[in-house]
């Protein structure tokens, strides 16, 4: 019926396809799975610190809170310093003719 080469190239197209359909999705549904994979890769994060408060006796509740308060408090704070970092430039005034200048000089 059909010869090895067309056989293959069918295999080559299903394969391409399936692999577009399969890209397609994640790129859609990033919205949904982008969340749910951070929240999977903190969990994996801070249950050793959850597990050695509760060694430490402390009630699993309270454990949970100190746990997800220092999650939160490190999340923003490398937040407030990414932005104040970010700010640092907008002191200074822009001066376009200086910047074009700059980029038109040779090494």
């Amino acid at each position: 019926m059909f010869s090895s080469g067309s056989d293959s190239r069918v295999a080559l197209l299903q394969g391409l396809m399936i692999g577009a359909i399969v890209v397609g999705t994640l790129y859609i549904a990033r919205e949904v799975l982008l969340p749910l994979t951070l929240a999977i890769l903190l969990s994996f994060v801070l249950t050793p610190l959850l597990l050695l408060l509760r060694k430490v006796k402390v009630p699993r509740v309270l454990a949970v809170i100190i746990v997800v308060t220092f999650a939160f408090a490190v999340i923003f704070g490398l937040g407030y310093r990414r932005r104040a970092q970010g700010d640092r430039g907008r002191d200074r005034p822009i001066r376009r003719a200086d910047a074009k200048c700059r980029a038109n000089s040779k090494p």
